[in-house]
């Protein structure tokens, strides 16, 4: 498994807008202890990628570049592949521990694992 790729909380000022070309798919699901995102972010270098946690949503934002698998001579038949920028921003109404979330890019599928906070009653 990879280490980190980024983990710190959403700054208020910080410029969040993109123009995506497009949103990865993405699950998430919960269990007594953590919450656990899936993304599918195929193509993507791991600089290339930043993910965001704040109090109230998860954000993946990045890029899949197209700098280096096309050659200049070559004339596009099809053009399926989505290259450019990305950006999911998904809702998280439950409270994490920030200082135990994991992040692993495997296979072109992103992991974020966050431990929720405990709640004593």
């Amino acid at each position: 498994m990879s280490k980190a790729i980024v983990r710190r909380k959403v700054k208020a000022e910080e410029n969040l807008e993109l123009l995506p070309a497009f949103e990865p798919e993405v699950d998430l699901v919960e269990t007594r202890d953590y919450l656990r995102l899936l993304a599918d972010m195929p193509g993507f270098d791991r600089e290339d990628m930043d993910v965001l946690v704040g109090d109230d949503s998860i954000i993946i934002r990045g890029e899949r570049k197209a700098e280096g698998i096309y050659q200049q001579s070559e004339e596009f038949r099809i053009l399926e592949r989505k290259m450019g920028k990305v950006y999911r921003e998904i809702p998280i109404t439950t409270k994490i521990r920030a200082d135990g979330i994991q992040l692993y890019y495997e296979d072109g599928v992103l992991v974020v694992h966050m431990p929720k906070e405990e709640v004593i009653h």
